[in-house]
Order: C-alpha cells, then structure tokens, then sequence
C-alpha cells in the first residue's frame, strides 16, 4: 500500500510514539509537514510527551535498496554540519509492525529534524542577508568544506536545496551548527563503497563536463564554489533580483559561459569583496575537470581578505553611527537657539565639543559659536537649563516626532545629581515612547499626562501660539510625520540668534561630520526644507503622469525616489498600486502587510486595505481578498466614494467566486444605481452572477443591458462572449442556436474593435472565439471549419502588427498554422514561444503534442516530460503522462 500519512497520524520508531505534524505553510486543508526531494520525502515528526522533532526519510523506489552507510555516516555526526548522519534505518527485523503500515517504509531513515530555511528559500524568497550575515553564512559553509577536503570526503550533490541554515530560523538551535548539509547518503569517501545510482549533478550547480554522475574526492568543488559565490553576493540587491529560478541563480544552459548572469556577479564579487574571491570563482568557471578548480584550502587562504572588508565596514558604520549622534546632539543645539533659549544652547555645544569622535574642523566652529553665544546675557543657572531640554522633549514629543524625543529625554539622563523621583520619572518616559515606536501608539501622549500628573513634567502640554516646522528626517533619524512639528513662539521681537551671526559671516563654510552632510542653522534648515518637498513633490507627479499613461517602470522609479527624500503614506500607497498595475501583486501584498506591521500605514486604512483586496483578488485569492472588501465598505471612518463601487463590485465577485451567491446579491442590491455607468455595472453584476448560478438565458439578458447602458467597457463585450463559448460547450442547446451564439459573440466584439481597432484585449478574445468556432465546425463542416481558423489567424496577425508577441499569442499562431495545414510556420512559432520561457509548462505540452503529429517522438518526450515534472495542469499533465506511456508501449522513445 502506497504511503499517505495523514496529519496527526502516530507511528511507533525505536519504541517512541510519534506524530506526523501539519505543513505550517499550508491553509485551509491538513497535510503532513513533508519535503520532497531527488530521493524520496522527508516527513517531520513530533514527540508527543517530549516534543521532540525527528525526521523520516521515505525513499523513492529506485533508490529503497541502497545500502546505507551507517557506521561512516553515524561517525560523521560528530562533524560540525553533518548533525542528519546521527540516524538509524527502519527495518523488517526491528520495525515490523511499521512496515505492514506500508512496504514504501522499508529502508526509510530516522534522524534529526533540521530547522532553518534551505539555501534554495531563501533563493525563492529574494531575501535579503545582511554583508555580515553572508560572510558569516560563507565561513561556517567553507568550514564543512574544508574539513570534508581534509578528511578526502565529498557531498557527491551540493545544492541550494541541499543546504539547510539553523542559523536564520527562530527556533531555537540545539546541538545545530550554523549551516547542515543533508541527503548525505550518496557521499563519497576513500573507504565507502560506490553507489549502484550517483547524482548527475544539480541544475545551476553542475559544470557541463558533468554528463554522468560523479564519485571522486575532488567531486564538491564546482558545485561549492557557485555556492560560495552566491552566498557572499547575495547581500547585493542586483544579484537578488537576477536570480534566474527558485533553486539557483544560475539557468542550466548558462553554466561555464559569458552570460550576464555571470558577469553580474563576478563584479558584485569584486566590488563588494575584493580580487583574490573574484579570481576563485573564475577559476572553477573556466574550469575542464573538477580537478582544475580551486581547493576549498584555497578559498579558505581568502578569509582574512574577507575578515578585513567586514572589519573595515564596521569601522565605517561607527564612524556613520558618531556622526548621527552628532547630528541629533547638533540639532538640539539650533533648536534652543530656534526658541530662544541660549543658555541651553550654549550648554549642548559645550558638551558636543568635548566629545572623543568630534572632528577638529568641527571643534572650531564649535568654539565660535560657544564665543558667540557667551556675549549674549542669561541666566547660567541648571535648572533653567534642564526645564529647557524638559520642554524641548515635552513638544517634541507631543508633535508625534518620537525618536527625538526619545533622544532629547537620554540626554536629559547624563545630566549631573539630577533628582532621583526625576530619573524615575523620565526612564518611565523614556520605556513608553520606546514602546510607542514599537507599537505605533496614537494614545501615548495623553496616558503620558495622566500617569505623570503634579511634577516638573507638567508642562508637556500643547501649547495655543504654534509655527509650522518640520525636522530633517536624515538629521534627526526619525520617522516622518504627517503633521509638522510646532514649537512655542514669543511675541516679542528677540535678536538674531549666534548661529544667525555665525551664517551671516560664514554662508559659504560647510560642516562635515564623518560622511554626514550638516548644515545647521534658519537659512540653510529652510532651504532644505524647500529643497526636499520640492523635489518629492516632483518626483511624485513624475510618476502618476507615468502611472496614467501606463509606463509603469518610469512610474515606480519616480516613487522610489519619492520616498528616499520623503517616505510618506502617500507614495507608500502609490508604489504599492504600481506593483499591482505591473502584475506584481504578491509583492504589492507582502510590501502592504509589511508597511502596517512596521506602522508605517495604519491597519485601518482603507485605501491600502482595498490594495490589498485587489491584490488577492487579481491572484484569485478570493477568500483572503473578501475581508477586505467588507473592512472597506462597512467599517466607519476614512471616505471611500472614489473606490467604493468599485470595492462593493469587486466583492461581489469574488463571493460569487467562494460559491456565497446569497451574500453575492445582498452587496449587488445595495450598489448605487445614480448614473447610467453604476446601473451599466450592477446590470453587468447579475449577468454574471445568473452565469455562475447556471441561469444562462438570464445572464445573456443583463449582459447585453450593460452593454447598452456604457458601449465603452471592453469588459462587458468580453464577459458576453464568454457566456456564449461556455454556452455552447453545455448539452442545454441545439447545434443551431450554437452556430447563432458564436455569431453573435463575433458580431458583438466586432462592434466594440471598430470603436478601437488596437484594443489588445478585445483582439485576443475574438481570435479566441474563432477558435472555439472552428472547433465546433471541424467535426460538421471541414471547410466552414477551415474558413473560421483563417479568420482567427487574421486576428492574430493584427495583434503580431501591434507589436504583441508574447507567449499565448505565439502558441495560438502555431495552434491555428497546425490546424489550417501549415506545419512548418506552426513549428516556427512553436519554438520562438519555447525560447521565450523554455521550463514553461503549457509551451511544452502544446509543443509536444504537435511533435507527436510531426512523428518526432524524441523531441515529443522531451517536451512533455517537462510537462509532468513542473505538475502544475492536472489535465494536461495526465495527457502528458498518457502520451509518453504510449510512446514507450510502441517503442517511439527508450
């Protein structure tokens, strides 16, 4: 019987009862925790008593009688990243009543579950490592390199799906090294004996001298080399985007040649990292035999270089890190001169200039202003001066600028003898608003008041008199606010602060701290100001004049650079509607849900909770998109009427899609039917509601009203002519009304051309529609039939005169020149689709199915096996499936 656990399923290994766990990625449905690989699937198991993880490794057929090297591969869990080859093996003799469950667990392997991420998720998620993070990544990896080339030892298969990082998983690590390598079984070793099957190597990690399986010491060092390579560069965003699929950076075909990919990372290597790594990798490239690249002894020689690039990062960061503190420290300064208050001023000079990282080019502008400030008449007294940073910190804090705020409070810490019923006051200050820019707390200010009444700290209110200001976001480090920041002001006139003076006389004199530009003072401060809203602001039109005319690239570059001057809500919300303008709504998704957990949007906002209902719906995730909607449509507070009839019209799809055709009417009742074009959807909405609920006659009704109320929306033409294809694919009608219906579906979508004979959609849906109506001839009238496919490949050809020419629009060429007799123009088109994406599945089927046709039976497998291995059309993988076992049953192909 085959083996098919089921979640919560207990089998009994080694005298202790386990659980089969369920998939934590998995929603909606229970299926075991399971991995599949090369060799078999790999399930995870529970304890239930201890909760101990173990792992079952059920193996393929093919690969069920290999003899597993137990006592090698028990003493190599001793070595740090072999933690898997602590295991034992399930026999007849020591697990009989497991093995009547299923003869599929004869051989299967226990061993130790490994948490983390593989090499190959991290690949498929894009996700960013930090530089150290990848260096430290490398080193742990090239440890296990290397102590496997010291004891003659060799993986045999080095992937990225092969590579398991503990290191980047938040459970915690128990007896796991940084980085375990797993399906250990095929190693070689100088005593081991040669497997009856070896791996052939892993697309993306294989050289093209590999044509056989491998069993030779030297047999890691191409494959670790890529590895090597790709881990250290992928701190480089260009290399995370370039990554060609989800289990490698690099295309099969591309391995050992000039390709871009190549060249990318070479440079990323050499920039980011330095010559001697950059001269490895193109080593193993170049490389004839596994013995020509370099030995991991050699790529260990590199660390210290390696160790100096993150040493010398380090050092930069914290010079960036002195020059930020200075800039806060700075700014408080020019804000108590700003208010008027130069004792206080004079005081956060003073204690600037004495700070250890403080430049000597600033120490003299320092001291000027400190002279300057010292002819002006106050009061040197503390406390004066330390109401002063309590009412600096009180309005900042109250104009929501937290981060400062917070900071202001620290520097108020370091002050000497300070009260100790202060101290506890304000570190309880200082651990809420900490909170508040964790949490995102709106209510903050207000507790504050009433958990801190009757002290010192009671004028943390707002005051009545306020200017507008706003605070460098660089500078201060904070985030941005929608409000500015207000300050109190004081009627009377005062004189032109120090720093004024020091402008006056030094305008043309620029501080620099570190890297960190500063220009501090009114003129300059305004001038930025100026300068930064300016140029968001035309960054911003750049992109929604691009976003309008559909250049969405040109678009999403404007917002970007929006948002590096000023990340405000807005331009959140605008790149966030590119990305599913662009098709990119998984992205658009995951960038939203990230955004509201960092709250940097609110989670009730509704224009970014109706982005994110449109994201899964255009994914068909109609279930997640739903709540959505309805948190859009019924929940008070911010004003939808821009999108609201477009939320209630897409929600009533997509609970027509989940089969709640009650709650479906319910929400198209309450539409607004004001205008002719609200009346026009509503009408649309029920046409394909009736459509859904089998009531064709009725959709045909309110289909063809929408299109007489608004004869613009390509929609309503597309949706009609749908009805009449699936119509006529049902057993309800007679040949006649058929003939009648594709008539009518052409005559319709030839109106709504002729009003604009470039739309591409309406152009695709017509040579769709011809299609299907030849057909329905083919099998009535060959020659009615023959006549119909020419008409298709007319409409086709208008979209090649377009400039269209994407893979469906190539596969139907080749689908109509095959069914009007053109074989060899069929072929062309076939196989200019193929390169354009040569893994995609239905390209490949559609390819193979005609070189069956053509009697090219080898050609024919090869394509349809690419079919069955990607699996993701059930139908036409058991086509695929069905076709090669008649192909070998007639002995066309081996």
């Amino acid at each position: 019987m085959v083996f098919r656990p089921e979640v919560g399923e207990s089998i009994i290994l080694n005298r202790k009862r386990y659980r089969f766990t369920k998939h934590p990625a998995v929603f909606g449905i229970d299926i075991p925790y399971g991995q599949e690989g090369r060799q078999g699937i790999v399930y995870q198991l529970q304890n239930d008593q201890t909760g101990e993880k173990i792992a079952l490794k059920v193996f393929k057929n093919r690969y069920r009688e290999e003899k597993h090297k137990l006592e090698f591969l028990n003493t190599l869990s001793k070595m740090a990243g072999f933690q898997v080859g602590s295991r034992y093996i399930v026999t007849k003799s020591e697990h009989a009543e497991v093995i009547e469950i299923s003869e599929d667990l004869v051989n299967a392997i226990v061993m130790p579950w490994i948490h983390g991420p593989t090499w190959a998720d991290i690949l498929q998620e894009q996700r960013l490592l930090e530089k150290q993070d990848c260096f430290k990544l490398m080193k742990a990896f090239l440890k296990i390199l290397k102590k496997m080339e010291d004891e003659q030892l060799a993986h045999n298969d080095l992937s990225s799906s092969n590579i398991l990082i503990p290191y980047l998983t938040e459970e915690q690590m128990i007896d796991q090294y940084i980085i375990e390598l797993v399906d250990i079984e095929q190693m070689y070793g100088p005593k081991i004996e040669r497997p009856s099957l070896l791996p052939a190597g892993s697309a993306g990690y294989a050289p093209i001298y590999l044509q056989k399986g491998v069993w030779q010491k030297e047999a890691d060092r191409f494959s670790g080399a890529i590895l090597l390579s790709e881990i250290l560069a992928w701190c480089d965003e260009d290399i995370r985007k370039q990554k060609w699929a989800d289990a490698s950076y690099f295309k099969a075909e591309e391995m050992q040649t000039s390709c871009e990919r190549y060249n990318l990372l070479l440079h990323s290597l050499q920039t980011n990292w330095g010559t001697r790594v950059t001269s490895l990798l193109q080593q193993a490239w170049e490389s004839n035999r596994f013995e020509e690249c370099p030995s991991f002894t050699e790529w260990h020689e590199v660390l210290s270089d390696l160790e100096e690039v993150i040493e010398h990062d380090k050092e930069t960061n914290q010079q960036v890190s002195n020059s930020v503190f200075l800039s806060k420290c700075l700014e408080i300064a020019r804000l108590f001169e700003e208010k008027g208050m130069p004792q206080a001023a004079l005081y956060e000079y003073t204690a600037i200039s004495s700070l250890e990282h403080v430049t000597k080019a600033l120490k003299e502008e320092l001291k000027t202003l400190i002279e300057l400030l010292q002819e002006q008449p106050h009061q040197d007294n503390k406390k004066s001066i330390l109401q002063c940073y309590l009412e600096l910190a009180t309005q900042l804090e109250l104009e929501n600028h937290t981060s400062m705020a917070c900071f202001v409070y620290k520097r108020i810490m370091q002050f000497p003898n300070l009260d100790q019923a202060l101290v506890s006051e304000i570190q309880q200050i200082i651990k809420e608003l900490e909170s508040k820019e964790e949490n995102g707390s709106e209510q903050l200010a207000a507790s504050l008041h009433e958990t801190v009444p009757n002290s010192i700290l009671q004028n943390r209110k707002k005051k009545n008199n306020q200017v507008d200001y706003d605070i460098d976001d660089e500078i201060l480090n904070a985030k941005p606010s929608n409000q500015p920041l207000t300050l109190a002001t004081y009627e009377q006139e005062t004189e032109p602060s120090s720093f004024v003076k020091w402008w006056r006389k030094n305008k043309r004199n620029i501080i620099i701290v570190g890297s960190t530009f500063l220009v501090i003072g009114g003129g300059g401060f305004a001038y930025y100001l100026y300068s930064t809203n300016t140029k968001y602001q035309a960054y911003m039109e750049n992109g929604r004049k691009a976003y309008a005319s559909s250049n969405y690239k040109v678009a999403e570059e404007n917002v970007v650079k929006a948002l590096t001057v000023k990340e405000k809500e807005e331009a959140y919300l605008q790149l966030a509607t590119i990305y599913i303008a662009e098709g990119k709504n998984k992205i658009a998704i995951d960038y939203l849900t990230k955004l509201v957990k960092d709250r940097e949007i609110d989670e009730t906002n509704k224009e970014m909770l109706y982005l994110l209902a449109s994201a899964n719906l255009r994914i068909k995730n109609y279930k997640e998109a739903v709540p959505y909607y309805e948190k859009v449509i019924n929940e008070k507070g911010q004003d939808i009427g821009a999108y609201e009839s477009d939320a209630m019209r897409d929600l009533a799809v997509s609970l027509m899609k989940i089969g709640e055709f009650e709650k479906a009417e319910d929400t198209i009742v309450k539409m607004k039917t004001e205008t002719t074009k609200e009346k026009a959807t509503v009408s649309y909405l029920k046409g394909q509601l009736c459509e859904v609920t089998g009531q064709l006659d009725k959709a045909e009704k309110f289909l063809k009203e929408a299109i007489q109320l608004d004869q613009k929306k390509t929609t309503y033409y597309i949706e009609l002519s749908n009805l009449y294809v699936l119509w006529n694919k049902t057993n309800l009608i007679d040949s006649s009304k058929k003939e009648k219906n594709y008539q009518e579906a052409i005559q319709y979508l030839d109106s709504a051309i002729t009003k604009n004979k470039q739309d591409v959609e309406l152009l695709n849906q017509l040579g769709t529609v011809y299609y299907e109506f030849g057909q329905f001839y083919e099998t009535r009238d060959a020659g009615k039939g023959g006549e119909v496919y020419k008409q298709a490949l007319h409409v086709y050809n208008e979209l090649l005169n377009l400039g269209i020419r994407d893979s469906n629009v190539l596969v139907n060429l080749g689908i109509l020149h095959d069914k009007t007799g053109q074989g060899t123009e069929a072929d062309r088109y076939f196989a200019e689709a193929l390169a354009k994406n040569d893994e995609d599945p239905h390209v490949n089927f559609i390819y193979g199915m005609f070189k069956i046709k053509q009697k090219q039976y080898e050609d024919a497998s090869r394509f349809l096996k690419k079919t069955v291995q990607a699996n993701e059309n059930e139908a036409e993988v058991k086509a695929a499936q069905e076709k090669l076992a008649e192909l070998k049953s007639n002995g066309w192909i081996q």
